[in-house]
């Protein structure tokens, strides 16, 4: 449990960082650095699938939706995976 924490905490960490040194960048590179994001964050999630039970597909749409949507996003991306499922 704490190497989960460590992992959002450091995650958390790179993204506030890189956004910040990436202000003056253009569209090109805040996309690249949220699709990043998006992978690292489902990655994280799909670590702890031992303790949810739920696995995300990692693909470019569901990248780019966790990336620029955040939370939300990968909410909406693990409400479809569970209704995809079913019972």
């Amino acid at each position: 449990m704490e190497k989960l924490v460590f992992a959002s905490l450091s995650v958390l960490t790179v993204y506030c960082v890189g956004r910040i040194l990436l202000r003056p960048l253009g569209w090109a590179a805040k996309a690249l650095l949220r699709g990043i994001c998006g992978l690292s964050c489902l990655m994280l999630l799909n670590s702890a699938s031992s303790l949810t039970g739920l696995t995300l597909s990692i693909n470019a749409v569901t990248v780019l939706a966790a990336g620029s949507l955040g939370l939300p996003g990968l909410g909406i991306i693990a409400l479809l995976e569970m209704i995809r499922e079913g019972p």
